[in-house]
């Protein structure tokens, strides 16, 4: 870093509230930040970029591309030269990667060296459910559509989009790249606080991985306990992250998008149909009293039938592609009954080995019994006693006898971990 104070990118797609993001980040700062330094937040377009339009960013968005780059350099040079320069603050940069038009479809205007000049300790990409995202982005534009309404696909290119701005800023500055994390709003604001305010070696990131599909078709046939089970689990793992201060948890619920997939009707009977996001899994049934980065903006959305039927599967993609990255970024995984009703669960199977077998990460698995009378979970993970022994690098699995102490391990594991977090 120069002498500038820490300066941390945070980039988001339209549609994710970063302002109220960056609220939020502020509140947890101030009321569980303890005497730590004040937060420094600049909304990029906001403050530099609107006011050049008369606050009416639509007017910028249909100009010819060179204007808009032209324009955009300009903006870019007056907020870096704006920050400041003292270590009383960490500075926050909210800027959207990319922007989304109709006539275009999604395109970035970011000048990549001069942002990476500033030597950003980190960037950060916020994310949050695509149906979240297009709600926001119409209900911005009820009234005046010149606004901009992108459709669900073109919100799910925008938030893949700036991912990858992401990880090319970070890899154009100068020296060691800095770290590139995934964020999904529905988190709480304490992880968004602790990776501002840690040095990253400091952290204990922990991913967690449990089965989501079996547990929510058992409760849709009548068994609620699947989901009160998971939840449970998932209460304990936030307890702990609440009381280790340097704890970071990512949890592959803070985006939940197949309930609106599921929710297509199955004949073409209208043009929209109402989604009831409740349907999705609520994060509050184990997240109780925390503050969120951000929480869902309606009950009820009133869906576009065909733009959730074209963007089907891209959503189903996203999954694999979202989760791999956020056992990436973490330095632990931390897992619940990979068998499920004597079923080897698909999706954890394939982050537990991502994690182990690929990564070198430490993974802490607690496996009830009731689910895997036949120990499906220790064969497949560890393997049994032969000639060659163990299956190779089982060694980074560890089967742990009750929840407590599986959780406990993987803090404790992701804590003394000296590997960097990387920006895969």
């Amino acid at each position: 870093m120069n002498s500038r104070c820490a300066v941390t990118l945070l980039l988001g797609p339209t549609g994710v509230n970063k302002r109220q993001a960056a609220d939020q980040l502020v509140l947890e700062r101030a009321e569980n930040g303890g005497a730590g330094r004040k937060i420094h937040f600049v909304d990029f377009e906001r403050d530099h970029l609107r006011p050049r339009y008369d606050g009416e960013l639509f007017k910028f968005l249909d100009e010819s591309e060179t204007h808009q780059r032209s324009v955009w350099r300009e903006a870019w040079t007056e907020c870096a030269s704006s920050l400041p320069t003292s270590d009383a603050a960490d500075v926050v940069v909210g800027l959207h990667g990319v922007f989304v038009r109709d006539f275009y479809g999604v395109r970035s205007l970011v000048d990549i060296p001069a942002v990476a000049t500033l030597e950003p300790c980190q960037v950060i990409t916020l994310i949050d459910d695509v149906y979240s995202m297009w709600h926001r982005t119409q209900a911005r534009a009820e009234h005046a559509p010149y606004v901009g309404r992108p459709t669900i696909g073109q919100l799910i290119d925008a938030r893949r989009s700036e991912l990858l701005l992401g990880d090319l800023i970070a890899a154009h500055v100068p020296g060691r790249a800095p770290p590139h994390r995934l964020l999904a709003v529905k988190h709480p604001a304490r992880t968004l606080e602790r990776l501002l305010r840690l040095d990253a070696r400091e952290i204990a990131s922990v991913y967690i991985s449990f089965p989501i599909s079996a547990p929510r078709r058992s409760a849709e046939q009548g068994g609620p306990a699947a989901i009160a089970e998971v939840n449970s689990f998932l209460t304990a793992v936030a307890e702990a992250d609440r009381a280790i201060p340097a704890a970071v948890t990512y949890n592959p619920l803070t985006v939940d998008e197949l309930p609106l997939t599921s929710a297509l009707p199955s004949q073409p009977v209208g043009e929209t149909f109402d989604f009831a996001v409740n349907a999705r899994w609520n994060v509050r049934d184990f997240w109780r009293d925390d503050r969120l980065l951000g929480e869902d903006p309606a009950e009820v959305i009133e869906a576009d039938t065909q733009q959730v039927r074209d963007a089907a599967g891209a959503i189903r993609a996203d999954i694999r592609v979202r989760d791999y990255r956020l056992v990436a970024q973490a330095r632990a995984v931390l897992a619940l009954n990979p068998v499920y009703e004597a079923k080897l669960a698909s999706g954890v199977r394939n982050e537990i080995s991502l994690a182990a077998y690929e990564r070198q990460k430490p993974v802490h698995i607690f496996q009830d019994s009731v689910h895997d009378p036949e120990f499906i979970a220790r064969k497949t993970f560890v393997g049994e006693s032969g000639a060659l022994g163990a299956l190779p690098r089982g060694s980074y699995i560890t089967f742990h006898d009750s929840a407590d102490e599986a959780i406990a391990a993987a803090f404790r594991n992701a804590s003394a971990n000296n590997r960097d977090e990387v920006s895969e």
